[in-house]
């Protein structure tokens, strides 16, 4: 069923984790497009979705989690729920998975297919909006922002890192936090194609 999909991260994107190509295995994206596009589901392309929106490539999620290496008895917050298969994945890779989506249709939408993941909490707010507090060890940008504020770099655990594209004038660039022995190091990767942020980011 998704045995190309399988194909195309490893052969074309290098992805040998094997608990992360089991995630990709599992998770059916058919269970996750509107109706019209299940026939292009398994296939490594961008869908569109409800309300305006368009769901994340599956390379571009696997090569997100290449760069964490999640672990079973980590905690992640993702910002940007969308479709919900890159959280659904993500339940099979983390102890605990907290998502936001602040366009409500979506929340909806992805919240209805969530239901049997017991690991996973959906919330209808903007994330950059909220006074989080729980620390984490992995931090999934679902959409670009100009900056990832140093609030949110707080609620990093040591060994965590932070994936975000990043707004540069017209394009946008990865950016990769990670957080070792105390010390934040930032690195800058290889450019993306990101829905932009909808909600606000400062730097409290």
């Amino acid at each position: 069923m998704n045995k190309k999909l399988i194909k195309t991260l490893i052969d074309e994107f290098g992805i040998y984790n094997k608990d992360i190509l089991s995630a990709f295995k599992e998770i059916n994206r058919e269970d996750f497009v509107p109706e019209v596009y299940k026939d292009i589901a398994n296939t490594n392309v961008s869908i569109p979705l409800v309300n305006g929106q368009t769901s994340t490539k599956p390379s571009t999620i696997a090569r997100f989690l290449n760069l964490i290496s999640p672990k079973k008895d980590w905690i992640v917050y993702e910002f940007g729920t969308g479709s919900g298969y890159q959280t659904a994945i993500l339940s099979l890779l983390y102890k605990k998975v907290i998502s936001y989506e602040i366009d409500e249709m979506l929340f909806l939408w992805a919240s209805a297919r969530l239901k049997k993941y017991d690991n996973v909490e959906v919330i209808n707010e903007d994330p950059l909006k909220q006074k989080l507090t729980k620390k984490v060890n992995s931090i999934i940008f679902s959409f670009a922002t100009h900056r990832v504020p140093n609030y949110i770099v707080e609620l990093l655990m040591n060994n965590g890192s932070i994936i975000a594209p990043i707004l540069k004038g017209k394009n946008q660039i990865l950016l990769h936090i990670s957080k070792k022995n105390g010390k934040i190091n930032k690195f800058y990767l290889n450019y993306e194609n990101f829905v932009t942020i909808r909600g606000i980011a400062d730097d409290r």
